[in-house]
């Protein structure tokens, strides 16, 4: 599974991987996932894109393993999956008419009868 969506990164044997990340709703989701991995010994940099819910993220191999990334995103509360295209669309929507849904419960939870 790690050869489909885990690359060479450099000249330096690091590794590099996109992520789908489910839950970040806030600049401040990015930064706790960003500052989390960057603070784990082998990881060289990671990078949240806000508006498409990825995570790219780099590593050396020798010291960390990709089931520790997902470990310590997991241990913060956030899902992530190898990232596919035709995946991430559906889980995007998927998100979206669950904020949707939230929104409404909230509108109905503040009417005043």
């Amino acid at each position: 599974l790690q050869s489909q969506f885990v690359h060479p990164d450099g000249d330096e044997g690091h590794v590099r991987a996109t992520l789908a990340v489910e839950g970040i709703t806030c600049a401040a989701c990015a930064w706790l996932i960003e500052h989390r991995l960057n603070a784990l010994e082998g990881v060289v940099s990671s990078a949240v894109n806000l508006t498409h819910h990825r995570l790219r993220v780099s590593w050396d191999p020798n010291v960390v393993k990709l089931s520790q990334l997902f470990a310590e995103l997991a241990a913060i509360g956030y899902d992530a999956q190898p990232y596919e295209p035709d995946q991430a669309q559906t889980r995007l929507q998927h998100e979206e008419r669950m904020n949707v849904r939230r929104l409404i419960v909230a509108a109905v939870g503040m009417m005043q009868v």
